[in-house]
């Protein structure tokens, strides 16, 4: 039986894409579950400022939430102010200017959709 409610949290190396390469997925919705993202905290863990874009995605259409965002080294930003909803299939994209020096912390709700 599916879970009506489960809280995540995900630790992940911020493994995005160069700047000018493609976007890459973060996290996408699954199939029956509406996701709400509490948090989105993103390191520099690196020696030298890095940037970072992150998107919401939802269909064909994609908004910003940050672009090319500068993290100083030894320092973090969030990436999600507010609280997102993302319904079955929408995604959180993005790239990084470096994609070994940024830590991605994604917390969220997974909730079985009625």
């Amino acid at each position: 039986m599916a879970q009506l409610n489960t809280f995540k949290s995900v630790q992940h190396k911020f493994k995005l894409s160069s700047a000018g390469d493609s976007d890459k997925l973060v996290y996408k919705a699954p199939f029956g579950y509406t996701a709400i993202v509490l948090n989105a905290q993103c390191a520099n863990i690196g020696a030298t400022d890095r940037t970072v874009t992150f998107k919401l995605k939802k269909g064909t259409t994609e908004s910003i939430l940050v672009d090319e965002l500068v993290i100083p080294p030894n320092d973090a930003a969030n990436l999600a102010t507010g609280k997102l909803v993302l319904q079955t299939g929408d995604e959180l994209i993005g790239f990084a200017s470096d994609a070994n020096d940024l830590d991605l912390t994604l917390s969220f709700l997974e909730t079985l959709d009625a």
